[in-house]
């Protein structure tokens, strides 16, 4: 032993600060979003009661966080740039009684150590503020300044220090879109605190104070008031509230769920699958319900101490938990009957307030003065013998067509095997109107006919130049209504609708589509809009894809459509000049080849 203390050299260093700073924001700090997170997080610990975030870039340029809450003295705002301070815990045990959402003493350290990032702050008791400013996690200048109570931290240029990192970045719409998200996370958490959102000089959001019914409104439209359900179960344990989404209002994507425990956004598929299974039996295939969960317990219950950024969450007693929540939600969705029977709740667009300049006139009753029961001829009576000569050739008619039923050959088939439409085809049939079959040298081929339109199309988009592109005007602009976060999200998007043949006008909920392609189709335009929305992608190609996608999911002919004769044959012909007939946009198999060979097998088993 005393051999290898001498002949090999001690290898292992402590590291340097400013690169253990970074290795902590890259568990902390992994994209736009995370600064966001951290720092509004923060003005809501310090009691704020107006937050402001603004943003430049996506946040690659700039992200400012205002509040007015209780701020910092000068000790504490140096001391809060060093790792593993806080003012939240002093003892392991405090671990288990957090109340606030920061504890770790990472963040700004972090945010500090991959950006140059300046702090005004000022507290009650001081008589002047505190501005800093660090680069890389080095402190260039702290000086005395004037300022109001609170605290103001701009982070510029992030990950400047760190080009990988910085390359590793998406494209502006996706950063924008976490970044909401991650507004909309704490804002729905917090609906008594005002809250405002810039994005490059534009005001996207103004949240007041409110209820959490008012609050999710301001956030996702008042289109939403109507599909929520109330949630509210209270036992010793923990209580539950919220809202849940109407069945029938269910989505392709899951945008809007949401799980807070202590007020805290937390990410739990064990959670999700129990409300998941209150909804069993509800839901169409492929749809998800939209919820807005609230939960509250001790926190001796939990521990959020898993996950550097504290999204994750486990309880010390899961299975109840779960049982718990998927009976508040089963017991919610039957008590307000959304569904099969008919929802009695009143309807706001029910309070219509009456014209005041209007004169509000009592229903009359109209009677024929000369009319006489006992003189006027009964009309029932005139036209009985005319309805009992009906009912008799009715007769007549079933009872011959019964004898003709009873006299057919046997052989002859009441039910036809294809289409009408079809019968005329030379081998070639549509059935169940979904799937076409058409005959080949080695035997036959099954292919499904929305698929097959989805390959068409989207070849033939991604083949067209932005300038070929066909644009029809609508005689009737359709018009989408969205919440105000998809507003801006398609408000990125702009330039590329028009390229592909789109024509919108935007307004403060919704927005009005003049022109579409002459691929969609007036009843899929919807469809279309949300499928855009679920989809953003990373770059310009990748985003033409998506498009095309998109375009191909809502412009395809859909299972049950009847196709004619020379449909089905311009259906075939265009899939088969695809360069990949075999599969759809999405990856799934359009067609499959029935063998000769497999068909005699199958007879002479």
């Amino acid at each position: 032993m005393v051999h290898l203390q001498k002949t090999m050299a001690d290898i292992i260093k402590l590291l340097p600060d400013h690169v253990a700073n970074q290795i902590a924001a890259g568990e902390v700090i992994q994209r736009p979003a995370s600064v966001v997170k951290e720092l509004l997080e923060n003005a809501v610990d310090a009691e704020s009661k107006t937050i402001d975030l603004i943003v430049r870039d996506a946040g690659k340029s700039l992200i400012q966080v205002v509040d007015d809450g209780k701020g910092m003295s000068v000790i504490d705002a140096r001391m809060s740039f060093e790792r593993h301070t806080t003012s939240k815990i002093k003892t392991s045990e405090d671990l288990f009684q957090i109340h606030t959402k920061g504890f770790r003493g990472e963040a700004l350290a972090s945010i500090a150590a991959v950006a140059q990032l300046e702090l005004r702050t000022k507290d009650q008791e001081s008589e002047v503020g505190t501005r800093i400013l660090i680069e890389g996690s080095k402190v260039k200048e702290q000086t005395p300044i004037q300022t109001t109570k609170g605290t103001a931290i701009s982070v510029k240029n992030l990950f400047y220090n760190v080009p990988a990192r910085r390359n590793f970045l998406k494209s502006p719409q996706i950063e924008f879109r976490h970044i909401t998200d991650e507004f909309h996370r704490i804002a729905l958490a917090h609906p008594d605190i005002v809250f405002r959102f810039h994005h490059n000089e534009e005001m996207i959001l103004h949240l007041k104070p409110s209820s959490l019914r008012q609050r999710i409104m301001g956030i996702f439209g008042q289109k939403i008031n109507e599909q929520l359900v109330p949630l509210s179960e209270q036992t010793e344990w923990v209580t539950i509230e919220g809202f849940i989404a109407k069945p029938v209002h269910s989505k392709k994507n899951r945008g809007e769920q949401f799980f807070f425990v202590n007020r805290r956004f937390v990410r739990s598929p064990y959670l999700h699958k129990s409300i998941l299974d209150a909804y069993e039996g509800l839901l169409q295939v492929a749809y998800h319900p939209s919820y807005f969960v609230f939960l509250r317990l001790d926190p001796k219950h939990i521990d959020i101490n898993i996950h550097p950024t504290k999204t994750e969450i486990k309880f010390d007693n899961d299975s109840a938990m779960y049982a718990m929540l998927r009976a508040t939600v089963k017991h919610a969705l039957g008590q307000y009957q959304v569904t099969p029977a008919l929802d009695f709740e009143k309807d706001p667009s029910w309070d219509i307030l009456p014209d005041k300049n209007r004169h509000i006139r009592s229903p009359g009753i109209t009677v024929n003065p000369d009319y006489n029961p006992f003189t006027t001829p009964c009309k029932t009576q005139q036209t009985a013998p005319q309805e009992v000569v009906s009912i008799k050739n009715l007769y007549e008619q079933i009872k011959q067509f019964s004898v003709e039923l009873e006299h057919a050959p046997e052989s002859v088939s009441t039910v036809p095997l294809f289409n009408a439409s079809s019968a005329d085809n030379v081998g070639r049939w549509q059935i169940y109107e979904k799937y076409i079959i058409t005959t080949l040298k080695s035997g036959l081929i099954l292919i499904d006919q929305n698929r097959a339109h989805q390959r068409i199309l989207y070849e033939r988009f991604l083949n067209t130049s932005d300038q070929e592109i066909m644009s029809q005007e609508l005689l009737f602009p359709v018009r989408v209504a969205l919440s105000p976060g998809e507003l801006n999200h398609l408000k990125t998007l702009d330039k590329d609708l028009i390229d592909m043949g789109f024509i919108v006008e935007f307004y403060q909920d919704a927005v009005s589509v003049l022109a579409t392609p002459t691929d969609i189709r007036l009843e899929n335009i919807v469809s279309f809009i949300q499928e855009i929305l679920a989809h953003l992608t990373v770059n310009n190609k990748s985003r033409r894809e998506s498009f095309a996608r998109s375009i191909a999911k809502a412009g395809a002919i859909k299972r049950g459509v009847r196709l004619t004769s020379a449909e089905i044959q311009h259906l075939i012909d265009g899939l088969f000049t695809c360069t990949d007939p075999n599969h759809s946009p999405f990856g799934q198999p359009v067609f499959i080849t029935l063998t000769m060979d497999f068909i005699e097998k199958q007879f002479h088993q």
